[in-house]
């Protein structure tokens, strides 16, 4: 059964390469599918405007809010808003990890004075 199953998505593998393979032009997803309750929301009407994906009038909507000076330099072209969400990322993992270490060496220190 497993080997049927892997032969079938195999063949489905090379069909799309066929159709999407070197020489093809891959098309971009632009606009996310939204339902008919998201259609009327303002971040799906921005992303239509400006042709974009609805997450990332969400992620400037936010950025705006939270972190004004990343917020700017996507404005002026210096970064892409993933480059920003990918230092939030790390920064926050940083913390994260400092935190823990730190509440262990606390832990170490009070058992051995």
């Amino acid at each position: 059964m497993i080997a049927v199953l892997k032969a079938e998505a195999k063949a489905a593998q090379i069909k799309a390469g066929e159709n999407f393979g070197r020489g093809n032009q891959k098309l971009p997803q632009l606009i996310a599918e939204a339902n008919t309750k998201e259609q009327n929301e303002v971040r799906v009407q921005l992303a239509k405007t400006f042709n974009t994906n609805k997450q990332y009038v969400s992620d400037a909507a936010r950025l705006k809010r939270e972190n004004p000076q990343a917020f700017e330099a996507i404005k002026s072209g210096q970064k892409a808003i993933t480059q920003v969400k990918q230092e939030e990322k790390v920064k926050d993992f940083k913390i994260a990890f400092n935190c823990k270490y730190s509440k262990q060496l606390y832990l170490i220190l009070k058992k051995y004075p």
